[in-house]
């Protein structure tokens, strides 16, 4: 009897152990997808000493993506529901400063690399989309 709960809580820590090292390797829940289907990256490359919070505009309406410290680059993963129509606008706002840097309407497709640039002058800032090759 002693021997069968020794087995059981010996199994359940070598499952747990191996749950834990096979989410280590892929970085991801086993229930989540690998890669999207149309997902889109987006590269911000803040050259802008204020750390930067970064909006998709879809509709007039802003969802942050995430947020960039200043004078350093992240990339993010784009879920194509931002895009239904194949257009988003980008926003990166200083965090506690004034203006902002837009990309204006960029039109994209599943699997594109948006690369967007945060300038010292936010009007100076640029977007570019480059094709999957």
């Amino acid at each position: 009897m002693q021997r069968m709960g020794m087995f059981v809580v010996g199994l359940a820590g070598l499952l747990s152990f191996s749950a834990c090292s096979s989410m280590q390797r892929t970085g991801q829940a086993s229930g989540e997808v690998a890669s999207a289907v149309g997902a889109v990256s987006l590269h911000v490359v803040n050259d802008n000493y204020n750390d930067v919070d970064v909006y998709a505009v879809r509709n007039g309406q802003r969802i942050r993506v995430g947020s960039v410290t200043g004078n350093s680059s992240q990339t993010f993963t784009l879920n194509p529901s931002l895009f239904p129509t194949n257009d988003v606008s980008l926003v990166a706002v200083p965090i506690g400063g004034f203006g902002a840097a837009s990309s204006g309407r960029l039109s994209v497709s599943g699997g594109d690399q948006i690369e967007f640039r945060v300038m010292p002058v936010l009007n100076q800032s640029t977007a570019i989309v480059v094709p999957p090759r």
